[in-house]
């Protein structure tokens, strides 16, 4: 049977003839207000917990599903990175080893060309005296 207004003002009626208007108005307050369809019980909140933490649950998987995938892209990305890295550097090294050969080919050309300067120098030097 379904509470409403009318049937909840008859039973404070009742109450109130029989109790007291402080006994009714205190009974009144402790009734659900009519029109309530269903009030949720401990069982209903617990069924409610479940299911929200079933939610969380899956979505934590997801996430960590997620996380790990992104891992492992990012451990590929550190093996291309030290890759180019180590071309990087075995180019670089192979450019300043060219260059220090090329610079020492000159020192000794132009110590060579320096010292027979100086011995053409000291003979004409020498023829001259």
């Amino acid at each position: 049977m379904a509470v409403d207004e009318e049937m909840r003002y008859r039973v404070y009626e009742a109450m109130k003839a029989h109790h007291g208007s402080d006994v009714a108005g205190a009974l009144m307050e402790m009734l659900p207000p009519a029109g309530v369809p269903e009030l949720a019980t401990k069982a209903d909140l617990a069924l409610h917990a479940a299911a929200v933490e079933h939610r969380i649950d899956a979505l934590d998987n997801r996430l960590a599903r997620r996380i790990d995938g992104l891992e492992g892209r990012i451990d590929g990305l550190e093996g291309r990175m030290d890759q180019r890295f180590q071309v990087f550097e075995a180019q670089i090294g192979e450019r300043i080893e060219r260059a220090l050969r090329q610079q020492g080919n000159r020192y000794i050309t132009w110590m060579v060309a320096t010292a027979g300067l100086c011995l053409a120098a000291a003979g004409l030097a020498s023829g001259l005296a």
